[in-house]
């Protein structure tokens, strides 16, 4: 037993805005890499990038957790700037 030596390593956590949205913002991402369990996959017979709705709408609720559950549609660049016109 004198051989042994005891090594006693403290830790301390501490939480931060800055530090809640970077962790927010690293799970966003990871949400979109093409792992098994993110927000997209790819259909290799349509060639399509799939989006997981229940997912996106996640990520949306994460950015401003004050969302409702909505359902959410893709649009074109330029049906959006429609959508903008008086």
């Amino acid at each position: 037993m004198d051989d042994l030596m005891h090594l006693k390593v403290g830790v301390t956590v501490t939480s931060c805005d800055k530090c809640d949205k970077l962790n927010k913002a690293i799970d966003i991402m990871s949400q979109f890499g093409w792992q098994n369990y993110g927000a997209i996959a790819y259909d290799k017979n349509t060639q399509e990038i799939l989006l997981v709705e229940e997912q996106i709408m996640r990520i949306i609720q994460m950015v401003n957790p004050v969302q409702g559950v909505r359902k959410l549609r893709l649009i074109s660049q330029d049906e959006y700037r429609k959508l903008l016109e008086p």
